[in-house]
């Protein structure tokens, strides 16, 4: 039985890393899920920065890699195509139980893009969401990703938002294989912010959009 210190909410076990190769979190996201889907733990938070990597999601193609890439490609289990993810770049992954509240997967994804709207907004960019393309625009250009993937009950993956990353990485690639829009970042935009005051909105919007208790589980760490 995990403690609750608020009963009518639901209990979220936040963990914060430095940077980690996308391999060794993609993998403990899965040790993760199967854990929640025994009943061994409750849902969880997981925040970090990568080191410099292309993924390429379960609808993804080589085809979307423009040129020969000078960093890893690792091919996921996450939803969507090909996307970067470095230092600069902040990662927001869950390890959800859906058959709580968020049931359904397009209400899972609304809300995560609320909590990037809304943490956008406290810096004073205001983003919006697109019914087609999932993530979060500012204009023609893409200011947050999200990818998930669903398994037996447990959803796990999650969110990528630039705050400040190298964007000449997503040159080589098609980003999200949409080839009429641009990537942007915070930074780029005007708005720099260190990655603690960029996480700190992240949480306190997640809280309130989830109604959840945040429990953090381990401090910021190097993997």
């Amino acid at each position: 039985m995990w403690p609750n210190p608020d009963p009518c909410s639901r209990v979220v076990c936040c963990h914060h890393y430095d940077q980690a190769d996308y391999p060794t979190l993609w993998h403990l996201q899965r040790t993760l899920a199967e854990a929640r889907r025994q009943g061994q733990c409750s849902d969880q938070l997981i925040l970090a920065e990568h080191t410099p990597v292309y993924t390429i999601g379960r609808s993804g193609h080589a085809s979307d890699i423009l040129i020969p890439p000078s960093i890893p490609v690792v091919y996921s289990d996450r939803g969507g195509r090909i996307t970067y993810h470095g230092p600069g770049q902040l990662m927001v992954y869950l390890v959800w139980d859906m058959s709580g509240h968020s049931r359904q997967v397009r209400q899972l994804v609304q809300q995560l893009e609320q909590v990037v709207q809304q943490s956008l907004a406290y810096f004073g960019i205001t983003a919006h969401s697109n019914e087609r393309r999932p993530g979060l625009w500012v204009g023609a250009d893409k200011i947050a990703a999200i990818g998930l993937r669903i398994r037996q009950g447990v959803a796990y993956h999650g969110m990528a938002i630039n705050r400040d990353p190298d964007l000449t990485a997503f040159d080589a690639i098609v980003p999200c294989g949409i080839r009429d829009a641009g990537v942007t970042s915070m930074t780029k935009l005007g708005f720099m912010t260190t990655r603690e005051e960029l996480e700190q909105q992240i949480l306190h919007a997640f809280r309130a959009i989830f109604d959840v208790t945040l429990i953090t589980t381990c401090k910021p760490s190097s993997m």
